[in-house]
């Protein structure tokens, strides 16, 4: 799977839904992003103020439902997106992203659930665990 984010170069795909070594499949960025560039645009198009199965969360009381990009998008402890729910929802490079690199965010600060998961984010600062909603 490829998708084109609202930056990508000449018709090519800027990210790609392959095998991860943190959890299953990954979101991978298949061009460099800039520190602050948005990475993915999050379509809202099938929204629900209640909690869904499978559905992200991107806002207070919003969860969408994104089958192409955020269903694949893994934790890390020390990520380097940002979900940015205010206006137009989308995620943003926390620092520069090179090409092949997993797009990664904290689901503690994206998530408000109370079942803890174990992390496999690999990070030297990993907390070892994280919480979702089930």
């Amino acid at each position: 799977m490829e998708y084109r984010s609202p930056m990508y170069e000449s018709g090519r795909a800027s990210l790609r839904k392959q095998a991860s070594p943190i959890h299953g499949s990954g979101v991978f960025a298949a061009v460099d992003f800039n520190k602050g560039a948005v990475i993915y645009e999050i379509p809202t198009n099938q929204t629900s103020s209640e909690p869904q199965k499978n559905w992200a969360r991107i806002g207070q009381n919003t969860w969408v439902d994104d089958k192409t990009v955020l269903n694949y998008l893994n934790h890390s402890c020390n990520p380097n997106a940002l979900l940015v729910t205010g206006g137009c929802p989308c995620l943003i490079a926390k620092h520069d992203i090179l090409a092949g690199q997993e797009i990664t965010c904290d689901y503690d600060l994206t998530e408000n659930g109370s079942t803890q998961v174990k992390c496999n984010c690999g990070d030297r600062a990993c907390r070892k665990h994280f919480k979702i909603k089930t």
